[in-house]
């Protein structure tokens, strides 16, 4: 069971990176199209952001499969315990330390 949440985290994983690569596609099309620059510069251009988006993709999907993307922490923060009600002197926990007071 954990192991089929592990390879659907990683198809999630694999899925957006598509989506940004075909983003960084449609952008570098655009660019070089609204510039006229040369034909050239599409892969120039598009080329290193796919292999950056490769590296990340293969790099979170095989963290995905090893379960290190697996969120193990609570969602919330624990919540502190309560302070003690103060003392007597207005001290919280009672400790009163002072001159004349816990020292011989």
């Amino acid at each position: 069971m954990r192991d089929n949440r592990r390879r659907a985290k990683a198809a999630t994983v694999v899925r957006w990176h598509g989506v940004g690569i075909g983003v960084a596609a449609i952008l570098t099309l655009w660019a070089q199209a609204a510039n006229d620059w040369p034909i050239w510069a599409i892969p120039a251009i598009w080329g290193p952001l796919t292999l950056l988006l490769l590296a990340s993709m293969v790099a979170f999907a095989i963290a995905a499969l090893r379960g290190d993307l697996d969120d193990d922490a609570p969602s919330t923060p624990p919540v502190p315990p309560p302070l003690p009600p103060p003392s007597s002197d207005g001290r919280p926990g009672g400790t009163a330390t002072g001159a004349g007071r816990g020292h011989s």
